[in-house]
């Protein structure tokens, strides 16, 4: 009966390919990493010489849930939702009173600008509930905050960029650049390879001292 069951919910689960998809755009972790775990909550770091700042975790299961109505799929569904409001409302409004095309532009203007607010507001939530708060702890050091920023670079992104960005910088060379954009393109390529190479070395080197 249990096994029945057990197999039941395995095979309800998405495809690999599927939770790799969700893993790389789970927007979820990305804001939660923020956070460093300390005692019975959290520390916030609100700026890259800013000390860390006490987070209870009430309070950080609260800025997740805000974030969550933004960003997570329901959140999403609701700005898609809006967005296509605002640009048919403009539109309704073009066809019916004559007014010109400059009101479908401030439409578009319009939904782009909600959309930016919404993440924005949401995504500065931590700055403003550490905001006046002392430091809890001193500032991280130099190389622990480059570590940790490389640790939130996963391997699965860092070597495809790696990979196109090198194989495209080497296609420029072959091919031997011959307008402006050709050099664009190739300093382009050349200048990502080069970033992300070194990160991926510095990142392997991180595992040392782990």
């Amino acid at each position: 009966m249990g096994c029945g069951i057990e197999s039941s919910i395995a095979d309800s689960r998405p495809p690999p390919a599927l939770r790799r998809l969700v893993s790389l755009t789970d927007t979820k972790t990305l804001f939660s990493n923020q956070f460093v775990s300390h005692q019975d909550g959290y520390l916030f770091y609100p700026g890259r010489k800013a000390g860390g700042r006490f987070v209870s975790n009430a309070e950080f299961q609260a800025l997740v849930a805000q974030w969550q109505s933004v960003a997570g799929f329901a959140g999403t569904l609701k700005t898609v939702l809006t967005v296509i409001l605002i640009i048919a409302l403009g539109m309704v409004v073009t066809d019916l009173f004559d007014v010109g095309e400059w009101a479908e532009y401030l439409a578009v203007c319009g939904a782009v600008a909600f959309v930016i607010a919404r993440v924005m507001w949401a995504s500065f939530a931590p700055w403003r509930r550490v905001a006046g708060r002392p430091d809890a702890v001193p500032p991280r050091p130099p190389a622990l905050l480059k570590r940790q920023a490389r640790a939130m670079l996963r391997w699965r992104m860092i070597i495809p960029v790696l990979i196109v960005s090198t194989s495209a910088f080497a296609f420029g060379i072959y091919v031997t650049p011959k307008t402006s954009e050709d050099w664009l393109w190739l300093v382009g390529s050349g200048a990502m390879a080069a970033t992300y190479g070194w990160i991926a070395i510095q990142k392997y080197r991180d595992r040392a001292q782990i």
